[in-house]
């Protein structure tokens, strides 16, 4: 499984289909927490929450896009396990979505927040991670395993992201976001609230890759 997980990075850093999604999740970055040095910095995760979200399904949909039907059968022949393939793929888009989570985690400190919380990051980086657990899942059940006409999986992925950010109460994300935007400082309720928010997100992302992987196997 380990050697299947570094051969899926290598993929995506070859091919480069991370760059677009990370770009954009630093643009943004730039722009929505240039004043983290100074301002309260929970407030600042909500729109980065959003973002990890949209970003993390850019890349899960642009990795499993990487490799061609013929290309994915040849690996799926060699690993014995098809399921391996999707769990690879999650596992690199995770690893890469933590590792941009965390330049936003940082960010305070290095710009000299004095004011910010160990309570404030914590909320902030289980927020991060739980947008691009659900970011994850949207990717995979709009990705080519499910769609194969690329403006079908882009309308689709438009469309579930549209109403996991917009419909008003629908967890894990839109009341997340919601509630980090109206908390200047992290409590210990607001960041159990996060973290339930996360298990739900967690087990969203264990449905979407059964589901994902019965169309694949199905269809394969």
């Amino acid at each position: 499984m380990i050697a299947l997980v570094r051969y899926t990075a290598a993929v995506m850093f070859h091919s480069q289909r991370y760059l677009p999604p990370a770009l954009v999740f630093i643009a943004c970055m730039a722009l929505f927490a240039n004043d983290a040095g100074a301002q309260p910095v929970v407030p600042i995760f909500a729109p980065m929450t959003a973002v990890a979200l949209v970003c993390s399904a850019w890349s899960t949909a642009a990795l499993i896009g990487v490799e061609d039907p013929v290309q994915r059968a040849i690996t799926a022949v060699n690993t014995g396990r098809t399921w391996a393939l999707l769990v690879a793929v999650v596992v690199v888009v995770l690893l890469t979505s933590v590792v941009l989570a965390g330049l936003v985690v940082v960010l305070p400190g290095v710009l000299g927040n004095d004011r910010v919380t160990a309570l404030d990051l914590a909320t902030g980086a289980v927020a991060l991670v739980a947008a691009s657990c659900l970011g994850t899942a949207i990717g995979m059940v709009t990705s080519r395993l499910v769609f194969r006409r690329p403006g079908w999986s882009l309308l689709a992925a438009l469309l579930l992201l549209v109403v996991v950010l917009l419909t008003r109460g629908l967890p894990p994300i839109n009341p997340l976001v919601l509630l980090l935007a109206r908390t200047e400082s992290a409590t210990a309720d607001v960041l159990a609230t996060t973290a339930w928010n996360a298990v739900v997100a967690v087990v969203v992302l264990l449905l979407c890759a059964a589901v994902t992987q019965v169309v694949a196997t199905r269809r394969d």
